[in-house]
């Protein structure tokens, strides 16, 4: 493989191409903060540019002046008087103790901050500032004689960034990542029309969305609910627009859920009521019933049942209709199990995984359990999942389409997915193929390169009929986000049959989505089983 030679200041043409694209499709939008920063963004000279998205680029904020160095900057000294003078930077800024020890050397901190123990561990010397000394002053009044400096704005780069990536876990190593080949990404327009925010607001909730998510999963790390409440009022307070709809009932189950083991009942019922996301009605439910209200959970169970959100919902359904119809003296309703094949062996336990030992045994086996159906799936619809649909593409780094777990991802594409349904098996066949060759190793949600050969996926392929595949990806597509996992272990192919086995070892049992996958390929008429691992207690290995 070629290497491929990366400029010292690679960094710059990411960071102008990721602002010159916001302000190219949200300048209407933009707050006059994030205007200015842009205006005095082009009025620095090359080294100092440099060295700001340097600052950026590394964890902050504070940093020694005299620390500072980089081979592509000719000058540091003349450049920090140049963003000093246009307001980029601090140099001596305002700061709590305990953040100077945080970039000060440990003997140099103690000599400030701990002369009653000269031998304070860094991380006891931090805590115990934290704690204990609310005092800010400049850093030169705190004693500290070489030049501090931070970089300003960050809360407007956050802000430019999220208009980017439209998410914050992505950031400009993406960039470099694409350009040395690790990752690969499908075309897809980008056009302003195609933007995800459509106001100020949007962009203000997703970060006070993410800020509160992350407390929310500090209090979780640490088992501190004290703010809890306190948490869960800021939630409800925030009526979210378009954009910030799906974060906030993500975060409203989540913590919904948290007030509910805590205790605070009626505050979650008030989360779940108000959040339609699955499982919002089943938290609903349980709630009700722990309250003896049998009724309002009958109701409940009565709307999961003429209308269920997913597969998960109506099968919590059957679990729980006939708990509430014994509190309430109703008859118990009688549900159809599925007739699921089973088979049992008996082997000797060498240690390994369960798995490994009954590819073994059976033989002809491949342990790719989801990776083979859903990448068929994906090589078939790979057209469909970067079908050029309004407002699903926003940056030029996504996997996906924005909408590719919403319900209407196949509304959007009907007409495609009609024409696709329509083609012969040999076609779909072809597409997997020239899809295998033509898009090799670019993103893709269903297609696990590291794991996948082309030779076993269309092995796989062929076993099975047009119209079988079909009520496999009629399944998949009516929930993909949870219908994606689930499906049997192994896949064993000979030459006169095929079978999909699903493994079990001693004490294990199926999970609600394996035996949904199993009954879809009962009905399907698929060959599959349910095979139980026992050990041979007395066989020696």
């Amino acid at each position: 493989m070629t290497e491929i030679a990366i400029p010292p200041d690679y960094y710059v043409n990411y960071f102008l191409k990721m602002l010159n694209t916001v302000e190219q499709r949200y300048a209407d939008i933009l707050p006059t903060s994030d205007s200015s920063f842009l205006k005095n963004l082009r009025q620095v000279s090359t080294d100092a540019l440099r060295l700001l998205i340097r600052l950026y680029l590394r964890k902050g904020p504070l940093f020694l002046a005299n620390k500072l160095n980089y081979t592509e900057i000719t000058d540091i000294q003349q450049a920090l008087t140049e963003l000093e003078f246009l307001e980029l930077i601090d140099i001596d800024p305002i700061v709590f103790a305990y953040e100077l020890t945080e970039i000060l050397p440990i003997s140099q901190s103690r000599s400030y901050f701990s002369l009653a123990d000269p031998k304070i561990k860094k991380t006891d010397l931090i805590y115990q500032l934290f704690q204990n000394n609310s005092q800010t002053k400049q850093c030169s009044e705190w004693g500290v004689l070489e030049p501090v400096i931070t970089p300003r704005n960050y809360e407007t780069l956050r802000q430019l960034q999220l208009l980017y990536f439209g998410n914050e876990r992505q950031s400009l190593t993406e960039f470099i990542l694409e350009d040395i080949g690790q990752f690969k990404y499908e075309r897809y327009s980008l056009s302003k029309e195609n933007r995800l925010f459509t106001s100020l607001t949007e962009i203000q909730q997703i970060i006070q969305l993410n800020d509160l998510a992350q407390t929310f999963y500090m209090m979780s790390d640490e088992k501190q609910w004290d703010d809890l409440i306190e948490l869960a009022d800021k939630l409800s307070n925030i009526r979210p627009e378009f954009a910030a709809v799906k974060k906030w009932q993500k975060l409203a189950n989540k913590l919904a859920y948290r007030l509910e083991q805590q205790g605070h009942l009626e505050l979650a019922l008030n989360f779940y009521t108000k959040n339609p996301k699955p499982p919002s009605r089943e938290r609903r439910i349980r709630i009700y019933f722990k309250q003896g209200r049998f009724d309002d959970a009958l109701q409940a169970l009565n709307a999961i049942a003429s209308n269920p959100l997913s597969h998960e919902e109506f099968a919590f359904y059957r679990r729980f209709i006939n708990k509430v119809n014994k509190k309430l003296s109703l008859p118990e309703i009688q549900f159809k199990q599925k007739i699921i094949n089973q088979n049992q062996i008996t082997i000797p336990n060498n240690g390994q995984p369960v798995e490994v030992q009954a590819i073994n045994h059976l033989g002809s086996c491949l342990w790719w359990e989801n990776s083979l159906p859903l990448g068929i799936f994906g090589l078939i619809h790979w057209q469909i999942i970067f079908a050029d649909i309004p407002k699903v593409w926003h940056q030029p780094f996504q996997t996906a389409p924005s909408d590719i777990y919403d319900s209407d991802f196949i509304a959007a594409r009907t007409q495609q997915l009609e024409k696709l349904n329509s083609l012969t098996k040999e076609v779909w066949r072809k597409l997997i193929s020239d899809n295998w060759h033509e898009k090799y190793n670019i993103k893709n949600p269903f297609v696990n390169w590291k794991i996948l050969d082309l030779e076993a996926t269309l092995t796989c392929f062929d076993a099975l009929t047009k119209d079988q595949w079909l009520g496999i990806f009629n399944h998949l597509l009516s929930d993909l986000r949870n219908h994606r996992s689930g499906f049997p272990d192994l896949f064993q192919a000979t030459e006169s049959n095929y079978k999909f086995i699903e493994i079990k070892g001693p004490g294990d049992k199926l999970r609600d989505n394996q035996i949904q996958w199993l009954e879809v390929f009962s009905n399907l008429n698929i060959n599959c089983e349910v095979c139980y691992v026992n050990y041979d207690k007395q066989a020696s290995i």
